[in-house]
């Protein structure tokens, strides 16, 4: 993989068992430590999407791109299809990262961001946190390389986060002392402006995997 991106070559690879959700067999079968390893490959594009219309748009994406490799991170379970009519369309994933419910317009109180397995429990989040009244927007961020090629703008109006390291859409590293050790795929939630949510929130009844909270950043 190393050599292709050296080389350029246009290489696809798919890997499998994506999830943070536990498999009938236990833990074992969801690598997701290794995403990690293959983002910070130079020239490797790794596309992590959210359901099977994402799906499509990924391998359209690799099949098409011609300046090295691409990984494409698919899940062994079934995801449920997200409602277009409803959220942003999945063409958005060519963008490597966009607003998939939310306005663009709306300066929302808490930004949560995923990919992959995720993104249905930050929609499900979303819903719950908009019955407190708490204005919330979702980031689907499939791709981290493909976002950051977006102009500087597009970043910022899909991401306007600021913090004590200046501008910088990805969370402190967990290794450079800016910040402590994060599971880089969890789901993220930023307070952005306005009150803090109550602490009474609908989130508490939401009916979700065991492996997943929302208390910290370690799911």
């Amino acid at each position: 993989m190393r050599l292709a991106s050296l080389m350029a070559l246009p290489v696809i690879y798919v890997f499998t068992h994506d999830s943070i959700g536990l498999g009938e067999d236990g833990p074992t079968h969801q690598p997701i430590e290794h995403l990690a390893g293959l983002r910070a490959i130079p020239g490797l594009v790794v596309i992590r999407p959210a359901d099977a219309q994402e799906t499509v748009e990924a391998w359209q994406m690799a099949l098409q791109r011609r300046e090295g490799p691409t990984a494409l991170i698919l899940t062994r379970q079934g995801l449920p299809i997200i409602d277009r009519e409803r959220f942003a369309s999945a063409e958005g994933l060519r963008k490597g990262g966009y607003i998939l419910a939310g306005s663009p317009e709306e300066k929302p109180e808490i930004i949560l961001m995923g990919s992959g397995s995720e993104v249905q429990l930050l929609l499900k989040a979303r819903e719950a946190l908009s019955k407190d009244g708490i204005t919330t927007r979702v980031v689907n961020m499939p791709s981290w390389e493909l976002f950051e090629a977006q102009p500087a703008d597009y970043r910022k109006a899909v991401l306007p986060l600021t913090s004590p390291h200046g501008w910088r859409w990805r969370p402190p590293s967990p290794w450079d002392g800016s910040g402590t050790r994060e599971s880089m795929d969890a789901s993220w939630a930023w307070t952005v402006s306005g009150p803090r949510p109550r602490a009474k929130s609908s989130l508490r009844n939401l009916d979700l995997p065991s492996t997943v909270s929302f208390k910290g950043p370690e799911n």
